[in-house]
């Protein structure tokens, strides 16, 4: 049987070690506001973007419908992130879950934890681009690409504002699943296990 994704579990494990066990893997972004300004990484995400070798204006269809190609190229997309992060994530895995295991963590697991998460998503970040770039997908039309898929399978989902995390404020942007198109919902249903296994990095903007 194939090992499901280990990302979603990591989020989780540190989720648990810093905020609880009832704590959603989103919330564990909030308390990274207060030392985001001292990391070095998340700067270079910006600098990725302009890696992205496809730069055309994008315009969403006014139907809202997806086609069968941008469905495959987003999952082409996601694949070759999640292969790239699945030795890493399994590792942080185990040892976030060692840790919360072993009782309440100390300062220094916790600020190891928020840079560890950090580290993750600047190394997805390149896997990103790079399938970006091998799929075609331009910035804004794999935004509103996921965004479409994501609510398709029957996600709301609020997503983290990268840029605006790399200077150590919070903005969420919630997307819902209200109007969303018979015919999306139809392509994407058959996807929905792929679909939720990349839900922690879509929650990254990703």
């Amino acid at each position: 049987m194939k090992k499901k994704f280990a990302l979603g579990c990591l989020i989780v494990a540190v989720a648990v070690l810093v905020v609880g066990g009832g704590a959603a893997y989103f919330y564990v972004i909030r308390p990274l506001t207060n030392t985001v300004k001292a990391g070095m990484e998340l700067p270079r995400l910006a600098e990725l973007d302009q890696k992205v070798s496809n730069d055309r204006a994008f315009a969403a269809p006014v139907d809202g419908e997806l086609t069968a190609e941008q469905v495959d190229r987003y999952l082409q997309v996601t694949s070759a992130v999640m292969n790239g992060l699945r030795g890493r994530a399994e590792e942080l895995t185990k040892k976030y879950d060692e840790i919360s295991s072993s009782g309440n963590p100390g300062i220094r697991q916790v600020l190891n934890a928020y840079a560890d998460i950090i580290k993750l998503v600047v190394q997805a970040k390149e896997l990103q681009v790079d399938a970006l770039n091998a799929a075609g997908f331009s910035l804004a039309e794999y935004d509103w690409v996921r965004r479409s898929v994501i609510q398709a399978a029957g996600h709301a989902y609020a997503e983290i504002d990268l840029t605006a995390l790399s200077k150590g404020e919070v903005e969420a942007d919630e997307a819902a699943t209200t109007g969303v198109p018979e015919a999306n919902v139809e392509m994407v249903k058959q996807h929905v296990d792929a679909v939720e296994e990349f839900l922690p990095l879509a929650a990254f903007g990703l």
